[in-house]
């Protein structure tokens, strides 16, 4: 009896340990990893609600299409430099390449070969700033970028991107977030 219930308790901590772990059993990925997967999604959210409730419905306009032509921006320049991501065989990507496939799918999900820069860096870069300068809220600004670090060392950590193309995404959604915060606070005026 004792052996049974021994057998159940370790079968419901393993099931607990594989919804917390990507890899599920052994030494996978906690889901503070995992969240990082929706980082900019979750700023992107934020963003909007920031700025819808605070007044600044002219920022929300700009901000909406800076981060539409920051996403589009980023999948033109990953079909330009073409720089594969570090944990993929190089065979493989030119096999891809030849073929004409960009993207495999991965648990369901279209995911791009290519890494250079990285899309969650730039995104976050792009919140971060946009939001910082339209609020100049150290505190904001500080959950912000911890939330933009996260996502970078988590990016790196599982081998989704090398430092060079988070660095590039950081500087170009940096770029293009103080741009577009320009646009707006221009049309203010």
């Amino acid at each position: 009896m004792e052996n049974k219930e021994n057998k159940e308790n370790n079968f419901k901590l393993d099931n607990i340990q594989n919804f917390w772990n990507i890899s599920g059993g052994g030494g996978g990925v906690n889901i503070f990893f995992k969240l990082c997967n929706y980082g900019p999604v979750i700023l992107f959210v934020i963003s909007l609600y920031l700025l819808y409730f605070n007044n600044t419905k002219n920022y929300l306009f700009y901000y909406c299409i800076g981060f539409f032509v920051n996403s589009i921006l980023n999948l033109g320049l990953k079909g330009l430099f073409k720089q594969s991501r570090p944990c993929y065989d190089g065979t493989k990507v030119k096999l891809a390449m030849k073929y004409y496939k960009e993207y495999y799918y991965q648990n369901g999900i279209p995911f791009n070969i290519y890494g250079m820069p990285s899309g969650h860096a730039q995104s976050s870069a792009y919140s971060l700033i946009f939001i910082y300068y339209v609020f100049k809220n150290p505190n904001l600004a500080l959950i912000f970028g911890l939330i933009t670090l996260f996502i970078c060392i988590q990016r790196i950590k599982l081998c989704f991107h090398s430092i060079i193309q988070i660095i590039v995404g950081l500087f170009i959604g940096s770029l293009i977030g103080y741009g577009f915060y320009y646009l707006g606070k221009r049309a203010l005026i």
